[in-house]
């Protein structure tokens, strides 16, 4: 770095993915349990115990943490009559 160049990876935390092998798929049956006993994997969550890859447990936390989970409860953020008055501007 004589040259003031940093290498692009510096700050990155993309490197650290880049290196991780690929987690195994689930399977079926740990899929169908996380559904089930949803209520018994959240207490587990709750307590701190760690999920092993492609188990029920790591199925729910990553249902859990997903995007579409996180917003699927939550209220359109502009209404109907917003967004119709808004299309009769553009027109």
């Amino acid at each position: 770095m004589p040259d003031n160049r940093f290498p692009p990876n510096l700050l990155s935390t993309a490197s650290d993915v880049l290196r991780r092998a690929p987690a195994p798929r689930p399977s079926l049956a740990a899929r169908v349990t996380a559904r089930l006993r949803a209520h018994q994997l959240d207490r587990q969550l709750a307590v701190g115990v760690q999920a092993h890859p492609a188990s029920a447990l790591a199925v729910h936390q990553a249902r859990l943490t997903s995007v579409a989970e996180r917003e699927k409860d939550q209220p359109n953020f502009y209404p109907i009559r917003y967004a119709s008055s808004v299309l009769s501007w553009a027109g």
